[in-house]
């Protein structure tokens, strides 16, 4: 007994390290948080090259953030009305112009439907930092530079794709852009709710990278001329299937249908599913 004190100033002092230690890690995580979210490259010499010999040509624009540079791929036959737009968002550790050869067997089978690869700032070749405003503002003026020049001027039938980061992405261009479909990969329900499941509930208190797919899914669903297709991969261990489901059967009217692929996981559903994906892009607009 007469070693108690002693014991016990002990424990206040290893009670009090390992507080440190876990308020350290928070500190860190939340001074980090951006490099844990995104990952941006530049482009290799040989993704451009082979987008200029598709026909790729470089939409050049400037923001807050300085100048950025995202890709247009115009449609191979004129449309007999409306010309579709589809805007192509990609996940945190890709390009936009990755989905490039997706975009070209798309467009074979709709050669009246032209492309816009948008990346994020500090991704490709885009100056700046990305975090959910700068990045709302790449969507936003790649779009306006382009339907607002001599390359596209009949009316736009605008359908937005995102994969994973890159459906955060789509949703918010959608509602600011008043598309007409939407086509998301690999969603999740709020950039929250991921950082729970990465690294616990109290994750969700620091985070300040906030992308909320279930209030952007909310405010499309005001609308009744919009229609949002889903496709996740059962197999996913990234981002949980049952994200995309309460996504889903929260929205029945606007979300027409919802692909679960067996043995898919978060990157290879884009493989896997690629059929019905085509389906869902090729697939004249109602209106």
């Amino acid at each position: 007994m007469a070693n108690a004190p002693h014991f016990l100033v002990l424990a206040r002092f290893g009670a009090i390290g390992i507080g440190g230690i876990i308020l350290g890690g928070i500190l860190i995580l939340a001074g980090c948080q951006s490099s844990l979210i995104y990952f941006p490259r530049s482009y290799p010499d040989r993704l451009l090259a082979d987008a200029h010999a598709a026909g790729v040509i470089p939409i050049l624009f400037e923001t807050t953030q300085g100048k950025q540079v995202a890709h247009f791929l115009p449609h191979k036959k004129p449309p007999q009305h409306a010309t579709s737009l589809w805007m192509i968002t990609a996940g945190n550790g890709s390009l936009a112009l990755d989905y490039l050869e997706h975009a070209m067997r798309w467009q074979n089978e709709h050669p009246a439907a032209s492309f816009l690869f948008v990346d994020y700032p500090g991704y490709g070749d885009c100056q700046g930092h990305p975090d959910p405003s700068t990045i709302t503002e790449n969507l936003r003026a790649a779009h306006n530079h382009l339907t607002t020049s001599e390359i596209i001027n009949q009316p736009i039938h605008l359908g937005c794709f995102g994969h994973s980061l890159g459906a955060a992405a789509a949703l918010i261009a959608a509602e600011q852009l008043e598309a007409d479909r939407v086509i998301l990969v690999s969603p999740f329900t709020s950039m929250t709710d991921m950082a729970e499941v990465q690294f616990g509930k109290w994750a969700g208190y620091i985070l300040r990278h906030h992308f909320d797919n279930r209030a952007r899914m909310q405010e499309l669903a005001c609308r009744d001329d919009v229609e949002v297709i889903i496709f996740h991969g059962k197999s996913d261990r990234i981002v949980p299937a049952e994200m995309s489901e309460e996504l889903a059967r929260s929205h029945p009217k606007m979300v027409s249908a919802l692909h679960l692929t067996r043995r898919a996981g978060h990157n290879s559903i884009l493989k896997k599913a690629d059929h019905s994906i085509s389906e869902a892009v090729t697939r004249p607009f109602s209106h």
